[in-house]
């Protein structure tokens, strides 16, 4: 019984120093705000946010507090996000860092969310490229239809006209023939 708890004890310590040692994620409980945003609220939040930032370059406020860009990096690449802008996360997590730089294991989270954002805004982009390019597949394929229509009809024209030019051939030998034998 006594080596129980002692081995209770010793468990409960070491899970005590363990949790008390671990080290905290470099943004905590005050991003959960923007993680559970619902697609319609997404394009407000970012409104505000980005009029914050107006407002410190207008010289309206004094400052801006740095985590106003991680927000916006939230936001922008945000799961919701009807319209997500890779492009302008990354130029906000750049903009974070100037403002905070930071610490070496936040440096390891901040260099892992930039190359997460570099592959979606690469993907992003050749998503776009998809779309342009099937959509101009299907402008091709429809000059090509109309190009092989124009070739049928001209085809036939063809046709018909070597026909005529045999019939022309055939009576200027019969003229010829009837010549000769006039003379």
């Amino acid at each position: 019984m006594f080596d129980f708890a002692r081995l209770v004890f010793a468990l409960l310590f070491v899970v005590s120093l363990t949790t008390g040692c671990a080290e905290k994620h470099l943004f905590g409980d005050s991003t959960n705000y923007y993680m559970a945003l619902q697609q319609n609220n997404i394009a407000d939040e970012i409104l505000f946010l980005e009029k914050i930032i107006e407002e410190k370059q207008a010289g309206v406020t004094d400052s801006v507090p740095p985590e106003t860009y991680y927000f916006l990096v939230l936001l922008y690449s945000h799961n919701n996000n009807p319209a997500p802008d890779y492009g302008k996360a990354i130029m906000a997590l750049d903009r974070y860092e100037e403002l905070a730089p930071p610490q070496r294991n936040e440096r390891l989270e901040i260099d892992y969310l930039r190359n997460i954002l570099h592959e979606i805004n690469q993907l992003a982009q050749l998503r776009k490229q998809h779309e342009f390019l099937k959509g101009e597949k299907t402008s091709l394929l429809n000059k090509c239809a109309l190009l092989s229509q124009e070739i049928d009809t001209l085809n036939k024209e063809n046709q018909t006209m070597k026909y005529h030019i045999d019939q022309l051939k055939m009576l200027d030998i019969r003229l010829e023939q009837k010549k000769r034998a006039i003379r």
